[in-house]
């Protein structure tokens, strides 16, 4: 049988950069550790040759998707370890091991929102007569027919 080591608590006050997306990239752009730009950005192929382009690099956020007027696309949030270590508060590779063992090991108990002060439902669409207006859906090579959409 395998031991715990210690005992850790979440600590009360840590605050972190990550608690939503919109905070996140503010916090990303602050530092210095976001790509931006307004150039537009094909949605068909294009996106995910950049991102497999910049692979293991920095977030990038594209302002200026083609077709889309209204959307903006974030790719490579997860890209970098260093990147990731700084937005969570984790000094190194082996403290966000550890925390993450931790938080998986003790998940926190579900908080139920009110629908009126959820963010996920600041914009809500219904009865939309095409999703594909409302989402930017890519391609990812030239074999696939069809476009998707990603996490």
């Amino acid at each position: 049988m395998q031991k715990a080591l210690r005992k850790e608590k979440p600590a009360a006050a840590q605050q972190h950069h990550a608690a939503d997306l919109r905070t996140a990239l503010d916090w990303l752009r602050s530092q210095g550790d976001l790509i931006e730009t307004d150039k537009t950005v094909d949605p068909d192929l294009e996106i995910t040759g950049l991102q497999k382009h910049m692979d293991g690099g920095c977030p990038v956020l594209f302002n200026n998707v083609k077709g889309k007027p209204h959307h903006r696309v974030v790719t490579n949030l997860f890209g970098d370890m260093k990147v990731i270590n700084k937005m969570f508060g984790w000094k190194d590779d082996a403290e966000r091991v550890k925390k993450l063992a931790y938080a998986l090991r003790r998940p926190l108990k579900p908080v139920e929102i009110p629908q009126q002060d959820a963010p996920c439902q600041e914009h809500v669409i219904k009865s939309p007569k095409d999703v594909n207006e409302h989402v930017v859906a890519i391609r990812h090579t030239t074999y696939e027919p069809e476009l998707t959409v990603g996490s």
